[in-house]
């Protein structure tokens, strides 16, 4: 478990971390010489700390669609997926792991569809439906998951402990 946990941690710290940090770095410097985008410092605190994905849930018109961050929300729900993915590995069996792996893909596939169901009976607006899908951690659990599961279901109880 050892060795997997530092080439995971190494993976983690030296791939996207110093580009999406040094990408945040330059969008600073240059708001602080010319002061644009206007709504940066708003949306710096969601970007540093990942939950950028919910920032524009909350409040996903206009002013966001014009900052050149607006691509980092897909960053948000990587990293959210990567400080709990760790911690269940840990703390679950190998096979405890893939029964969550499965409730997973199923449950949220089916909730994606009930949810999907209940705003078009509702006459929910296609652009909210569409960003609540597009940018909700959630709903992109699945995927993750069967990635996941690729690796923990060709994986020994041995190798996962």
């Amino acid at each position: 478990m050892g060795s997997i946990w530092a080439v995971f941690t190494g993976a983690v710290c030296c791939g996207p971390l110093p580009v999406y940090f040094g990408f945040l770095l330059v969008c600073t410097a240059v708001y602080v010489c010319v002061r644009q985008p206007q709504d940066f410092l708003n949306v710096f605190p969601s970007l540093a700390e990942y939950w950028y994905n919910f920032d524009l849930l909350s409040d996903p018109y206009p002013h966001h669609l014009s900052l050149p961050t607006m691509h980092l929300w897909s960053t948000s729900v990587e990293e959210q997926f990567y400080l709990v993915w760790p911690l269940l590995v840990f703390v679950l069996s190998g096979a405890n792991l893939r029964r969550v792996i499965v409730v997973i893909v199923v449950l949220i596939s089916l909730s994606r569809l009930a949810l999907f169901a209940y705003y078009r009976l509702n006459g929910a607006e296609d652009f909210y439906t569409t960003m609540i899908f597009h940018l909700a951690t959630p709903f992109h659990l699945d995927p993750f998951s069967i990635g996941a599961g690729i690796a923990v279901f060709r994986s020994t109880e041995r190798e996962l402990k």
